[in-house]
């Protein structure tokens, strides 16, 4: 028999009384376009008359029409409704199941004038959840919509919410885009103050001409960097927000070309020109060319794993990891090295210069102020390259003169005492000169070695205490240097031959 549709709640009269539960109560028509809006707008619970209930006995379906097939027409069950308590498994009845409707004496019909045994106005929402398979034909049911209504408010309301959401998303991602630039651009103004610009070793803080010199030279190359910067940001910041445009082949062709020439050619050789005018006095001001009416000072600095030999060949003074020059004087350092290669560096007084085996390369400075500088090796030259430092020390002409006379013919008379002086001429007199006690020429020269600031190149400070850890400590203090351990040598006899050093100073 063929099942009629059921377009209205009016035409459910129509409906084959033995293919709808009797006790189930009328559905509506979903999404039909004679539903009014306020029906989806206001939702309520179900609203059962019970003195309307007709109890009439259930009649069973078929097995084969246990689907209903509202989602050609729009309806659909309301949910667990009141008819359900006396039994749940409406369609899963057992008893007569292949009867035919004809053979029922009661045909379910509504009877004309009587009220509907039960009206509920279901919610969406149970449709929703408790119809798995709303359509038989396997179609999309409209109900699970659940947000859309033929007024458009509660579709409205979901939109709204939906760019809620939207709107708090882009804000909380505009507020981390600038806690993020924010933090860079801090960052950024930050480098200039964690570069240095102010010690004992930088080269930004001058005391001579020719260092004032090196330093006007980087300053120059810095701002002209921070104004290519600039300009290639911006460059690149308006590439990426413009709008494009349409340009032919020939066009980007000559745009191409006027880059690559622009920025590929005449910008770095302008860059060279600039550098070379501003470069090639500071150079030569460092060159020891002859000055009229001024002799510089001859200075010799040979460079050692891992500490420095200082010798003034006018006057024969030879010393170890000081440099003592006279204020507002040219000097002519000439350095060279005894074993592999080093660099000398007295960052405030002037430039580098190289020291290589077998060749002597010259490099003039000049400290246009008394005061104590530090020069560092500034070539790797092995294990202790940090640990190579040389104290710079500018004295007055007067004062350095004095520095001069007290070392030229200083020698010292009487050797350590006890055990401590035939130790050291047995061993270490073999490597260190003391004037007057011992010829070595292998290691630091120990004459003056009590009016020296430090020990080992500037690894710990000149003192009785310092001097003892030394002589105890040094291949621990200073790791692969070539002295030998003293382990075999008694404290005591170590403390004879402290006190005797410290005595050696003119």
């Amino acid at each position: 028999m063929t099942e009629p549709k059921a377009h209205h709640p009016s035409d459910l009269v129509q409906i084959d009384a033995y293919r709808v539960l009797v006790d189930q109560a009328s559905t509506e028509i979903g999404r039909k376009g004679d539903q009014h809006g306020r029906d989806s707008r206001q939702v309520q619970g179900p609203e059962v008359n019970v003195l309307s209930v007709v109890l009439v006995t259930q009649q069973p379906v078929q097995r084969s029409e246990g689907e209903h097939h509202h989602g050609e027409d729009g309806v659909a069950p309301g949910g667990d409704l009141l008819a359900n308590l006396a039994h749940r498994k409406q369609v899963d009845q057992t008893e007569d199941t292949r009867h035919p409707a004809a053979q029922r004496t009661n045909t379910g019909q509504p009877q004309a004038g009587t009220p509907p045994e039960i009206i509920q106005r279901p919610q969406v929402r149970q449709i929703d959840r408790q119809q798995r398979s709303q359509c038989g034909d396997r179609e999309m049911n409209q109900h699970r919509v659940q947000r859309m209504s033929g007024n458009r408010s509660a579709a409205m309301d979901g939109i709204s919410e939906l760019g809620h959401s939207a709107l708090q998303w882009q804000t909380e991602k505009r507020a981390m885009r600038t806690g993020g630039l924010l933090k860079w651009t801090t960052l950024t103004l930050a480098v200039p103050w964690l570069s240095a610009c102010g010690g004992p070793l930088s080269a930004l803080d001058p005391a001579s001409p020719m260092a004032r010199q090196v330093a006007n030279v980087w300053w120059g190359m810095f701002a002209f960097a921070t104004l290519v910067l600039l300009v290639v940001s911006a460059l690149w910041i308006y590439a990426m927000l413009r709008k494009p445009r349409a340009v032919s082949a020939e066009q980007a062709s000559r745009i191409n070309r006027q880059w690559i020439i622009g920025g590929g050619l005449i910008l770095p050789s302008a860059s060279i020109v600039v550098l070379l005018i501003f470069g090639i006095p500071t150079g030569r001001g460092m060159i020891p060319l002859p000055v009229d009416g001024e002799q510089p000072l001859k200075v010799e600095v040979t460079g050692h794993q891992w500490w420095w030999e200082v010798h003034y060949p006018d006057s024969g003074v030879t010393t170890a990891n000081q440099l003592i020059i006279p204020a507002e004087r040219l000097i002519d350092v000439h350095v060279t090295s005894a074993d592999v290669v080093h660099s000398f560096w007295v960052p405030r007084l002037g430039g580098k210069m190289d020291m290589m085996p077998g060749r002597t390369n010259v490099i003039r400075i000049e400290a246009d102020r008394t005061g104590i500088f530090h020069g560092q090796c500034s070539e790797f030259c092995g294990l202790q390259h940090t640990h190579m430092k040389l104290h710079v020390e500018a004295m007055t002409a007067d004062a350095f003169d004095d520095w001069i006379a007290a070392r030229e013919d200083f020698s010292v008379q009487q050797p350590a005492s006890g055990a401590g002086g035939e130790v050291f001429a047995n061993r270490c007199g073999q490597c260190h000169r003391v004037a007057g006690i011992s010829e070595g020429n292998r290691a630091p020269d120990l004459t003056d070695l009590a009016s020296r600031p430090s020990l080992g190149a500037g690894v710990i400070d000149n003192d009785a205490q310092g001097l003892r850890r030394w002589l105890r400590e040094h291949k621990t203090l200073k790791f692969g240097n070539a002295m030998p351990a003293h382990d075999d040598v008694p404290p005591h006899t170590l403390d004879e031959i402290a006190a005797w050093l410290e005595t050696l100073a003119p």
